[in-house]
Order: C-alpha cells, then structure tokens, then sequence
C-alpha cells in the first residue's frame, strides 16, 4: 500500500501519522456529515515536510496539522463547538501537537482565491486532500512565484516575529520550562528566521513551497554565511527536530533572530516600497497607507487571518488604528525607535505600549502565558 508522505522520515514515521490523520477526518466527518466538500490538510503536513519528534520510539507531531474542512454551507455555531471540542480532545491526546481546522465554504472564498498570496500559492500547489473534492483549490488561479504579491512577505514576517515577541515574554515570565514549551519558542525562532530567508527569495522571485528547494536557491542569492548556516540549520531542526538545546541556547537566539530581523525585515521593504527606510518611517508609511494604492484595512484583515487570531482581537486591532501592528518591528529592539506622535490620539506613552504589546501577546497564545 503506497503511504503518502507527511515528513521526510521513514515509512513507519508516515504510516503512523495516517493513522493519526485518519482518526481527525473521521472525527470531522462525524461532525459535519454530508456539507462536506473536501477536507484538505495544508501547511508542513501537507506538503510532505512535517516535524516529528521521535521520544523513546515514540511518534510525536510538533508542528500543527493544519486542515481546511471545505464545506457547502457555513459551519453552525454548534459545528463549531463540536469542534473546539474535539481539538481540545485531539491535543489533550498529544501534548506536543496544535490542530488548526478551518470550516469554510466557497462562497466566503470566493474573493480569495484570484489573490496572489503566498497562502494561496501553498494552498494550490503543495496541499494534500484527505477527503472529496476540492472546489476551492480547484478554483484559485494559477500563478507562480514570480507573481507572488509581496505584501505577503510583509505580513508572513511581522505574524513570525509576533510569535518570537511571545517566546521571549515566555522565556522572562517563566522560571519553570517544561519540554512543550522549549519546542515552542524553539520553532517562534526557527519559524522566524526561515521567514526571513522566504523574503529574500519572494524579492528575488525565487520562492518556493518546498524547504530544499528554498534552501538551494537561498543559496545563490544571499552572500551572508552565518544567515544561511542557521537557515540551514533551521531547516534541518525542523525536518528532525530534538530536545537537545538548552534554556541559555534559546536566549542567545532570540537575541541573534532580533538583529537579523531589523535588517532583513528593512532590506525587504526597501525594495518592495522602492524607497529608503528605517524602523521609524517605515512605521510613518505603513500608518498613512492610502486606499487605492494598497488598503491597510484590507492588509490588517489578511494578516489577523493569516495568523492564529481570534474575532476579539480583530476588532481590538482595528479599534486601536494599526498603532502595533506598526511599532511591531520596533519592539524587536532593545532601544525602540517608535514615533509616538503618529498615533497620540491612541498611545500616549511607552507604559501604554506595553500595555499593548501584552494584550497582543496574550491573545496571540494565552494558552501557553500566565500574564
């Protein structure tokens, strides 16, 4: 029987995530029953380069089983708790793992799929179905990397170093670090720095779904050598991840992935703005963003979607203007250059940021915070 291929380990390793998969589609199945269309698994999974952590020969997932439930008519509120419960019951099950399943019909689609994102990019061409049909998959266009919109890269950067700002409040706040959340301020870092090495290849239109192939091509584009050994470095980790690095090795890390941020993150606007920049104008430009030439609004809602954010918070961000969305970056830094007379109707102090900042925090992963 051919297996399909969920990571780069063995056919042991992918026979036992079929299993695991299998027991998730039938759980959905039993949920959503005939408004099925498809059930589709994206993300690391799906394109056959999932992380799984091998402990005392037993199996374990640590990246996200990212699925999309394609469905004919939208998910009722009922659905939905049926669902949260069964992700609870899932997770419970593997403490290393999170399962994202997203109930969506093609109706609320239908403006997405002629974006040329990179989700959509990923969605069309390195997912797998588990289940039906796709219509959704079907119908977004065709495109390639050369044609990748590079706000993309704009918003995969900042939603990573979101998740680096949690990590590093983890890694303060906590004494105690058990070996679930080492993973995960482990993977904030790596998922960061492989971000940044996917804006120098969508710059260079060079950008593809699959990490070997982004790895190679990195490495006729960019000349800094320590940049491509902990690329490569991340890229290995994440195909055969350990437990073997300490609580010191993730703080010299993030110190390292901050730096490395500021500068790629600055490289990458430069040019997709076609002007120079520093932290404080670029936060000027992406406050005064102007509908016609590229909607913030439009912007902030893909980039709350693209990342793991719920209802509340996107009404809290667009209450508060876009004021950290745009000082994000500068957070990164140990002496931040933020304007805060671009936004004193809002923010009136650094206390105030903070405040902010860990309201973000907490929404973004509460569930691994005690703030």
């Amino acid at each position: 029987m051919k297996i399909n291929k969920y990571c780069t380990r063995n056919n042991e390793v992918n026979y036992e995530l079929k299993k695991q998969l299998d027991v998730i589609t039938n759980e959905i199945k039993k949920i959503f029953k005939k408004k099925i269309v498809s059930i589709i698994l994206a993300g690391s999974f799906g394109r056959g380069e999932g992380s799984v952590l091998i402990v005392n020969n037993s199996i374990k997932p640590i990246n996200d089983f990212d699925i999309l439930v394609e469905l004919k008519k939208k998910a009722t509120n009922n659905e939905k708790n049926k669902l949260k419960k069964l992700k609870k019951e899932l997770e419970r099950e593997n403490k290393y793992i999170s399962i994202d399943i997203c109930p969506i019909t093609y109706s609320e689609m239908i403006l997405e799929v002629r974006n040329k994102s990179i989700s959509n990019y990923e969605l069309k061409k390195s997912t797998l179905v588990l289940f039906g049909k796709s219509k959704i998959k079907e119908k977004i266009i065709n495109f390639g990397p050369e044609d990748i919109d590079l706000t993309s890269g704009t918003k995969l950067m900042i939603n990573r170093a979101a998740g680096v700002l949690v990590a590093e409040k983890i890694i303060k706040n906590k004494q105690n670090i058990d070996s679930k959340l080492k993973l995960f301020i482990k993977y904030q870092i790596i998922k960061l720095i492989l971000a940044l090495g996917d804006s120098k290849l969508l710059i260079n239109k060079k950008y593809s779904y699959k990490y070997s192939k982004k790895l190679k091509e990195l490495k006729n584009i960019e000349k800094n050598k320590l940049f491509l050994n902990m690329y490569s470095d991340s890229f290995k980790f994440k195909m055969e991840p350990t437990l073997n690095f300490s609580r010191v090795d993730l703080e010299k890390e993030i110190k390292i992935v901050k730096k490395l941020f500021k500068k790629y993150f600055l490289q990458f606007e430069k040019k997709r703005l076609k002007k120079e920049l520093n932290i404080k104008t670029w936060q000027k430009e992406f406050l005064n963003i102007r509908p016609g030439k590229f909607s913030f609004i439009y912007f902030l809602k893909n980039l709350i979607d693209y990342g793991p954010m719920n209802l509340e918070i996107k009404y809290y961000f667009i209450r508060k203007k876009t004021l950290l969305l745009s000082t994000l970056p500068s957070l990164f830094l140990d002496d931040p250059e933020i304007d805060y007379s671009l936004s004193s109707k809002i923010l009136k102090s650094k206390k105030n940021l903070e405040n902010l900042k860990d309201n973000y925090i907490r929404n973004w992963h509460g569930d691994l915070l005690e703030l």
